[in-house]
């Protein structure tokens, strides 16, 4: 069962299974401020777990928990209660976080999306000079999270990342050249590299021969409409 009709809850429905049930509700603007869209998504989780004692709960969170320099952002602060409600309540879990997600059909609001329609119509982009963004193709996660289920990993808090991260500088430069226009670019001087563990999401690519070669590249091109 997948509680969600999100962008990543409809990818993860082609993997339902009858015996884990999966949180893919989400709050999709992660500057979101809204305490009452947390608050429904906080009281959605708890009943969930009540009603379903006897089933495996996949909850997916966000690798970004990490990134101090989002600390005081509501997404990231809810994202750490709500792991807490798991560990807390549920017998039976398996705490997923993850990169941030592209494919067809991505929010325009994650940041692939967001970057490539602000260059196309030339908006200027505030860029954090010294941010580091991961980024995931939805297909290669769905293979990772497939194979994660099927080894029963039990109450446990993992990520699912790509193994390599990208500097945001670098992602627009790569956006430029897929979509041939140059970003009208701000810096501003804030962000900051953290850490997270990459070794699982390593040996997974490794696995599912997943190639990182020209990774970020062959996702825009793959998946960018020009």
């Amino acid at each position: 069962m997948v509680v969600g009709d999100g962008f990543i809850a409809e990818h993860i429905k082609t993997y339902d299974r009858n015996n884990v049930i999966v949180f893919a509700e989400e709050v999709l603007d992660s500057k979101a401020t809204d305490f009452k869209d947390f608050q429904f998504e906080e009281k959605i989780l708890r009943n969930l777990i009540k009603l379903n004692a006897d089933k495996k709960i996949v909850y997916l969170s966000t690798y970004s928990i990490n990134d101090s320099s989002l600390s005081d952002q509501i997404y990231v602060q809810h994202k750490t209660a709500m792991e807490k409600i798991v560990k807390n309540i549920s017998h039976n879990y398996l705490i997923i976080r993850k990169s941030n997600l592209f494919g067809a059909l991505a929010p325009e609001k994650s940041i692939l999306p967001y970057l490539c329609n602000s260059i196309i119509r030339g908006d200027k982009i505030e860029v954090w000079a010294n941010a580091f963004r991961n980024i995931l193709d939805i297909d290669h996660f769905m293979l990772m999270y497939n194979k994660v289920l099927n080894e029963n990993i039990i109450n446990d808090t993992i990520f699912l990342v790509n193994p390599q991260e990208f500097s945001i500088r670098e992602i627009i430069r790569c956006c430029e050249k897929v979509i041939g226009k140059i970003a009208n670019v701000e810096l501003i001087s804030k962000g900051a590299k953290f850490y997270y563990d990459t070794k699982l999401s390593g040996d997974l690519f490794d696995d599912l021969a997943i190639s990182k070669e020209f990774y970020l590249e062959n996702l825009l091109r793959k998946y960018l409409k020009l």
